[in-house]
């Protein structure tokens, strides 16, 4: 998995980022992180540190262009992703592109006295009234969201909000099945190839129960290939763009069959 929290670890422990290999099947992945950051912190690892890394995430010319694109035609652009807020704004400040975000959904990522990074649920099990998600997309039968995100319950709010002519929605991971179950057959998933979000939805039981438009993508440039012929085909239609993890590693190429 390639995500900015594991590019973190990559670079600066390694062998945290073994161990959360481990961890990730048994716990939920913002305590996970949360417990991580921690041992990162007592290993000596300062913000400095982090930030410096961030610095370092690519961020795919294509998917800048994609933005872009997407901005100046007038689309309502927004984040919805598992990871924090500290680490999501820092790289799209890097990139002088947190003005294209309407929103950013995510957990929140705060820096304690004692000089290190911690992250809770943007859902909080002690404050917080739990998500009632029931949607399920593995074999195991557990439910794709976990305690800290309905991604689904997110996106039926932005959709309640205001009214879109269409969504296109952007992603890769389990916890993406539930928002792509929630479109209509005017909008459109940007599904990541190769990915586990790929291996749910071609699975004819899971498949029905989107009515979106399926597409899958395998670099930042097929990102953009979609909003070129899009945005040629609707004008200066509204048209909103959820994206999971815009300025991360996994926008690099992976081995799989160009659909």
């Amino acid at each position: 998995m390639d995500t900015s929290d594991c590019f973190i670890f990559e670079k600066l422990a390694k062998e945290l980022r073994e161990k959360m290999e481990t961890m990730q099947d048994t716990m939920i992945w913002t305590d996970m992180m949360n417990i991580l950051f921690g041992e990162l912190a007592a290993c000596g690892v300062t913000r400095a540190d982090i930030d410096r890394i961030l610095t370092q995430i690519p961020f795919r010319p294509d998917m800048l262009r994609a933005l872009h694109l997407a901005h100046s035609a007038g689309a309502d652009i927004r984040i919805l992703s598992d990871a924090n807020t500290y680490t999501i704004n820092r790289i799209l400040e890097q990139h002088g592109v947190e003005h294209l975000f309407t929103e950013v959904v995510t957990n929140r990522g705060h820096w304690d006295q004692s000089g290190r990074l911690c992250v809770e649920g943007y859902i909080r099990e002690s404050i917080d009234a739990p998500h009632d998600c029931k949607i399920t997309s593995l074999k195991t039968g557990k439910r794709s969201c976990a305690p800290n995100l309905c991604k689904g319950k997110e996106i039926r709010r932005m959709m309640k909000e205001k009214k879109y002519e269409r969504v296109v929605y952007i992603g890769d991971g389990a916890n993406d099945f539930c928002p792509a179950c929630e479109l209509s057959s005017t909008d459109i998933v940007l599904c990541r190839a190769g990915r586990v979000l790929e291996s749910i939805l071609t699975q004819p039981k899971h498949a029905a129960q989107v009515k979106a438009q399926l597409i899958f993508w395998n670099f930042a440039s097929d990102i953009l290939q979609v909003f070129e012929n899009l945005f040629q085909s609707v004008g200066n239609s509204e048209v909103t763009v959820f994206e999971r993890d815009l300025a991360l590693p996994t926008l690099d190429p992976v081995s799989v069959s160009t659909y």
